[in-house]
């Protein structure tokens, strides 16, 4: 019986893991692509109660990030401390913003100010905005151009990805 749990656990872990990595490729082939305008949304930055739009965040004409990300995700930390750790370098000509998917708001001040976050993070605890975008995971990425257009949209953490994108964008 303990061996059959056992064989059952793994095959179900294997399962989990295939489902994982398909969802992550079959993200992007849904919604829309690069070339499309994202559509509009607002949300709220809890940290100071200030309402943003896909408009005010591509207001100045910069290419915005817009990071999709969990309180609880460590890739998505890891991805979020190289971006902060990049502000200096690409401040001038990239807009970032975070967006969490917590359903628990008040775990967002706390991390902001933790990290040392110098980005809105916006609320989307219903993942509209992601959703809308067709993916259905974090970490997430999508930059858009002034107009919001899409540029470029990525699944997952990728820290070589991650540093070319801030290397494209550094003075």
């Amino acid at each position: 019986m303990k061996k059959a749990l056992v064989v059952l656990v793994s095959v179900l872990l294997a399962a989990s893991f295939a489902a994982t990595a398909f969802c992550a490729d079959e993200a992007e082939k849904f919604g829309p692509n690069v070339g499309d305008k994202l559509k509009p949304f607002t949300l709220t930055d809890p940290t100071s109660s200030k309402q943003f739009t896909l408009k005010d965040l591509t207001a100045n004409g910069q290419d915005t990030a817009i990071v999709f990300m969990q309180t609880a995700c460590s890739l998505c930390l890891s991805e979020i401390v190289e971006i902060v750790g990049a502000a200096d370098d690409i401040n001038g000509k990239l807009n970032v913003a975070l967006v969490s998917l917590d359903y628990q708001m008040d775990r967002i001040a706390p991390y902001k100010n933790s990290y040392k976050i110098p980005f809105p993070i916006l609320h989307d605890k219903e993942a509209s905005v992601l959703e809308s975008i067709g993916i259905s995971s974090t970490p997430a990425m999508v930059i858009v151009d002034g107009k919001g257009v899409i540029k470029k949209k990525t699944v997952g953490y990728s820290k070589a990805d991650l540093k070319s994108m801030i290397k494209e964008y550094s003075k």
